[in-house]
């Protein structure tokens, strides 16, 4: 019988008859030999000479052919050749294994296979197809052997990553490196997961390698992505971006099974553009959309967006919700869906709206416009109810596939279901497996549960109590009682907690969006503060005694440890740190158990107390260095403080409500979200209590700031005005002064500069009165804008010097900098541009430093407007396009009139230059990202 041979293709070329290694005479012969494999089937003779002898004349590539076809004839067999006078083939059965054909059967479809399938495939890829040759022909299959390594390599760092093994997901990216030393999404994974495991100054060095490998390989600098990562763990700041573009929820237990519903989900997705999962509670819906967005987020290069709406309450804030996860912000007229369709635009992005049942009209408005207006936006929803948008494809989720009686032990051990209840047991009970003596017990209780993943994971963490057939009797009599699987599943978990446990199970339902530990101690353990001691020990010397070092902390803590162990509570690891939260069937079913119980109304009293304390400690903060903290701080819990907000109706008094609203308003401006927070205030503002009328006053004050903010000049004047006349009822100078200024930015609007003037004139005097200094500071910046807006350029000088001192005397960094950048768009419009841009670049550093990114808009426009004075006009093209991809990345804008002149400066600069040279400077600016633009703006000089 023929020997069959073996080849290996990647790396240099090795062939083998029986195990043995077999030499070809010459190079030729090796390369002719791999075209042959690499290209199946007849190949014509004078195309195969004019490929590999292209620079001898047609007469000696076809000898030098024939010789080389004869050298393999006598090493490798008559037989290996075949083919008609004018072509020639390899006969394919007689080589038993390619490595490139392995390797290209194993990492098709990347997404569709097994981990050992992709580690597989990359085990073969010992480096590129044929390196040591040079040959044309080999450009292109030696490019598709490297996307599909670098497309397989990556998938399989994606889900490595995803479920938290760092350790291999770091070998995993170091193996792709040394085959492609500038993959930046390599060095993305491998920065990420050094930093995730610990290993800090690596991640660190990590980066400044990738650095250096884009320069020599590629000649560019790491993109946006990869700066904003590094940033992160420099700063430790713990709003850093992931390394790929997304929000996915990362769970922190295994996905186990479904092979055929998430090839079927990927699948639609690439064929629609709507998408909604559809199943009850508990059939796994979220978990299912959260594993097969994972498994296609390398398809999205706008990236894949996760928006959980089982916190909300009201419809209207659905599109704010999404808004807020993409980073979009207020400006101007247009609304917030028009702003965020116009912000993912083109992009190809997919985004997933989770728990659409109870808001689903609201839910199907926005995708319907959204998918309206962006053409290469995917969604995918789940719902318990079709959301009957144009394009929706209706995908329902079914329950896992459970055994028939008497399946044998092969069967049962293969079984999805079975193998979630075994995943689900480990972590109660570590030694057990799924064997003989327990499959088939266990494959009833899948079978009562019919196969619904939550109840299965519930009745799987009772195993550390009961055995098997324990767990079988206490769900049948369960569901005798209830009627139905899910529902007697958690009732009988609930009732085998202990007392302490079952009412924090049920107060926690009083958080959404989840909670950190502390708040799980003070609002549903009932503790006064999260270290407050459980008590001293009742010794006879007691008064000697100090209290026993266990906390309420601790104690909540253990308690929380139980829920996640029993899969009543999950763990999950968010952005500023770890959270408590529940799946949306058990937080329902935590609600229902609450709502019988007789401390609802102190549980929602504890729960507005806790959020006012932390907005009002946070509060001060966002005004200075501090910012940023707060600011995360914050935002983790946003879904508990507007629900704390918008349910403080029998929670609290209108007094505490409004406390809370307006400890906000800083937060609020600075995310931008004017339009929800004037509705927000106009509903806190209504009832008439005179407990109520200073906290009024100051919240129609925010009322006319939001107003202002996005153009909305006759609600601005309105609420300013009912601002000054309650806090003159009041007698409130101070307040009278802030609302006065509130007047001043209404009537800038509406290009009143006179009326503008005059009402800040009146709040100085005010303040002088009182001696409040911060307040002279505050309207004199406000008299430095409006005289700036007038051109009375030294009188603007004159107040912003004046600020500028006050701040500084008061130690506000963040302020100072304001005035100095006030100061330098003066020198550049009226006196010295070189000045002036100095002044921008201090201002700008300062700003950076201590998070006010709002005010970087003007550092752009001043530097822009510099070079314009100047007649560096290309400098000035390409500043204006980074102040458009700056205000694009962050939704932030020039504040007032700011914006028409900008406009006109602008209109004047591109009649200025040739339509050609201008759009190439503009274009160059405008392709900065948010971090790019910052550094590019900063790092600016006029010398």
């Amino acid at each position: 019988m023929r020997a069959l041979l073996s080849v290996r293709l990647f790396g240099h070329f090795q062939l083998f008859r029986d195990g043995q290694s077999v030499a070809l005479g010459r190079r030729k012969s090796e390369a002719l030999l791999a075209y042959l494999i690499l290209h199946p089937g007849p190949q014509q003779r004078e195309r195969i000479a004019a490929q590999f002898w292209g620079g001898s004349s047609d007469e000696d590539a076809r000898r030098s052919l024939r010789v080389i076809l004869a050298d393999l004839r006598k090493s490798l067999g008559e037989d290996l050749l075949v083919g008609e006078r004018d072509t020639i083939a390899i006969e394919r059965a007689l080589i038993a294994d390619i490595d490139t054909d392995s390797f290209s059967a194993l990492a098709q479809l990347p997404q569709a296979r097994t981990d050992e399938e992709l580690a597989g495939a990359l085990n073969l890829y010992r480096d590129d197809l044929l390196r040591t040759l040079d040959d044309d022909w080999l450009r292109h299959p030696r490019a598709a052997l490297r996307e599909a390594m670098q497309g397989a390599a990556l998938c399989l760092l994606e889900r490595l990553r995803a479920g938290g093994n760092y350790k291999d997901a770091i070998a995993q990216a170091r193996a792709l490196l040394r085959l492609d030393p500038a993959n930046e999404s390599a060095h993305q994974h491998l920065i990420f997961c050094l930093a995730a495991s610990g290993q800090r100054d690596a991640a660190v060095q990590q980066f400044a390698n990738c650095s250096e490998a884009m320069q020599e390989h590629l000649g560019v600098a790491p993109g946006a992505a990869t700066l904003a990562l590094y940033e992160g763990i420099v700063k430790q700041h713990a709003r850093a971006p992931a390394a790929r573009l997304g929000n996915l929820p990362r769970p922190m237990t295994s996905f186990v099974g479904r092979d055929d519903e998430l090839n079927a989900i990927q699948t639609l997705l690439t064929q629609t553009r709507g998408l909604t999962l559809l199943g009850s509670g508990g059939s796994g819906k979220t978990r299912l959309a959260i594993q097969a967005a994972d498994e296609v987020a390398h398809l999205y290069a706008g990236g894949v967006w996760w928006v959980d709406l089982s916190a909300l309450g009201d419809a209207r804030q659905v599109v704010p919700a999404l808004a807020h996860v993409l980073g979009v912000h207020e400006s101007g007229a247009a609304s917030l869906l028009q702003l965020t369709a116009a912000f993912i635009g083109a992009q190809h992005m997919l985004i997933v709206l989770d728990n659409c049942e109870h808001l689903r009209d609201a839910c199907a408005a926005c995708v319907e416009h959204l998918l309206l207006q962006c053409p290469a936006l995917t969604v995918l929803a789940t719902s318990r109810e079709a959301l009957l948008v144009n394009e929706e494809v209706k995908w329902q989720v079914p329950p896992m596939p459970v055994p028939g009686a008497g399946a044998d032990f092969a069967t049962l051990r293969e079984n999805d279901a079975l193998r979630l209840f075994a995943e689900r047991a480990r972590p109660v009970q570590a030694d057990f497996v799924l064997d003989t003596g327990n499959a088939a017990q266990i494959a009833s209780i899948c079978r009562r549960l019919e196969g619904i993943p939550l109840a299965i994971e519930l009745a799987a963490t009772q195993l550390g109590q009961f055995d098997p057939g324990a767990i079988d009797a206490g769900l049948t009599q369960a569901l005798a009682m209830a009627g139905a699987a899910l529902r007697g599943t958690m009732e009988w978990s609930f009732e085998l907690l202990n007392r302490a446990e079952q009412t924090l199970f049920r107060r926690l339902s009083v958080f959404t969006g989840g909670c950190t530990l502390a708040a799980a101690t003070v609002v549903a353990g009932g503790f006064a503060e999260p270290q407050a001691a459980l008590g001293a020990r009742a010794d006879d010397d007691a008064a000697a005694l100090a209290a026993l070092p266990v906390s309420g902390e601790l104690a909540t803590a253990l308690l929380l440890e139980g829920l996640v162990r029993k899969s009543l509570v999950q763990l999950r690891r968010g952005e500023a740190g770890l959270r408590y939260a529940m799946l949306d069937t058990l937080h329902a079913f935590a609600v229902e158990k609450q709502a019988a119980a007789a401390d609802g109304a102190a549980l929602r009293q504890a729960h507005h107390a806790f959020f006012l304390a932390l907005a009002e400690r946070c509060e001060p903060a966002l005004w200075g260095s501090g910012q940023a903290q707060a600011m995360a701080a914050l935002d983790q819990d946003s879904d508990n403080l507007h629900a704390a907000i918008d349910g403080a109706q029998g929670a609290c008094s209108a007094h505490q409500a409004l406390r809370l609203g307006t400890a906000l308003c800083r937060y609020w401006l600075l995310s931008c979200d004017f339009s929800m927070s004037m509705a927000r205030l106009e509903r806190l503002v209504q009832p008439q209590d005179p407990e109520c009328a200073p906290l009024r006053a100051l919240a129609y004050y925010w009322i006319c700031d939001f107003g202002y903010r996005c153009n909305r000049g006759e609600q601005a004047a309105a609420a300013a005005q009912t601002s000054l006349h309650m806090f003159e009822q009041l007698g409130d100078l101070a307040g009278q002064a802030r609302a006065l200024r509130g007047l001043g930015m209404a009537a800038c609007l509406a290009g009143q500069f006179d009326a503008a003037a005059s009402a800040c004139e009146r709040g100085l005097q005010m303040c002088h009165a009182l001696g409040d200094a911060r307040g002279i500071a505050n309207i004199a910046t406000l008299g430095g804008e409006i005289t700036r807006w007038q051109q009375r350029y030294p009188e603007s000088r004159s107040y912003n010097e004046q600020a500028l001192a006050i701040y500084r005397q008061l130690g506000d960094a963040r302020a100072a900098a304001i005035s100095v950048l006030n100061l330098g768009l003066l020198s550049v419009a009226h006196d010295d541009p070189r000045q002036g841009a100095a002044q921008l670049l201090e201002a700008g550093a300062v700003m950076l430093e201590v998070g006010e990114r709002h005010h970087l808009t003007y550092v752009f426009d001043g530097l822009g407007y510099a070079c314009q004075r100047q007649q560096r006009l290309d400098e000035a093209a390409r500043l204006y396009g980074a102040l458009h991809a700056y205000c694009a990345a962050t939704k932030y804008a020039l504040f007032g009139p700011d914006g028409p002149i900008h406009e006109a400066r602008l209109q004047a600069l591109r009649a200025a230059m040739p339509a050609e040279r201008f759009e190439l400077a503009w274009q160059a600016g405008a392709a900065l990202s948010e971090h790019e633009a910052a550094r590019y703006a900063l790092a600016f000089s006029l010398d």
